[in-house]
């Protein structure tokens, strides 16, 4: 799970440091997502901060590891509904 989760992170940081504006969506176990959140959330509020792109992990209950989807979008998604 670490080192999946390690993966997720860098393809994230990828697209954010070369886009520079938008929205990164991930959709990931939600295995992977609490381990983002919870250990990961310092690198990821200080990626965000220094490439100017919101990042939103999206625990998803119906993918299992090492299944998940990265989203991007310049002008940011539709606000959550939840």
């Amino acid at each position: 799970m670490r080192s999946l989760s390690l993966s997720i992170m860098r393809q994230i940081e990828q697209i954010a440091l070369k886009e520079r504006q938008g929205e990164v969506q991930a959709e990931v176990p939600t295995d992977i997502a609490a381990f983002l959140l919870n250990e990961k959330r310092d690198s990821l509020v200080y990626l965000e901060q220094d490439s100017g792109t919101r990042i939103t992990i999206l625990p998803h209950a119906h993918l299992e590891s090492p299944n998940f989807k990265l989203h991007f979008n310049r002008d940011g998604f539709a606000p959550s509904s939840y």
